[in-house]
């Protein structure tokens, strides 16, 4: 369990940059080979190997598309710049099953939204310098972005926000009525959560 306070809308921040990062990483073995979908353990293990080095991690994937005799890596980046409580609460492997629901959310989101692009990054037959960035505590009033991507050291056209207007939304509804859930739950993430509307609203 953690030992503070956090906020989920912070950890969530952590959960789909880690994923978004899984997906640049686990690549077909080849061109004829199908989509490899993103695993939690995939999305742990990007965020492990993030907090053994605390500020950066980088990974080598090879291109799909190098000619014959020709080896072709990219870098992909990632690096997590997020509240205290949040950070600490994802350095620990065995709390995160507290917030499962947001690694599937995550994963659903970047396997119907990102694939396609995804792939085109690993089959393009070019060096590509990836970096992805959780950035929940940076000034965020040019990108409005709480994942931050950029390709080659450009700002990536696609940026995502949770919480804010503007840029690409992730999984956002207004209002606190259950039906609202719903529609953010079931309508956009296709997870069935009609069992737990009476904990919601006794919980409210």
């Amino acid at each position: 369990m953690a030992t503070q306070k956090y906020n989920r809308g912070d950890v969530a921040e952590g959960v789909l940059g880690a994923t978004l990062t899984a997906k640049f990483i686990n690549r077909p073995k080849t061109l004829k080979d199908p989509n490899v979908v993103v695993t939690k353990a995939m999305v742990n293990k990007v965020l492990d190997d993030f907090f053994k080095r605390a500020k950066l991690v980088s990974y080598e994937v090879k291109d799909l598309a190098a000619k014959k005799g020709q080896t072709i890596m990219d870098k992909v980046n990632f690096s997590i710049n997020l509240p205290t409580a949040a950070a600490d609460f994802l350095s620990n492997k065995s709390s995160r099953t507290e917030v499962d629901d947001l690694y599937d959310s995550a994963i659903q989101y970047v396997e119907k939204t990102w694939k396609d692009e995804v792939l085109e990054f690993a089959m393009n037959g070019q060096m590509d310098d990836i970096s992805i960035i959780s950035d929940g505590v940076g000034d965020q009033k040019g990108t409005k972005a709480d994942i931050k991507i950029t390709i080659n050291g450009k700002p990536y056209k696609r940026q995502i926000s949770l919480k804010v207007a503007g840029g690409e939304q992730f999984a956002q509804v207004s209002g606190a009525e259950f039906k609202k859930q719903q529609a953010l739950w079931e309508d956009i993430l296709d997870l069935d959560i009609k069992k737990l509307e009476k904990k919601y609203n006794e919980a409210l």
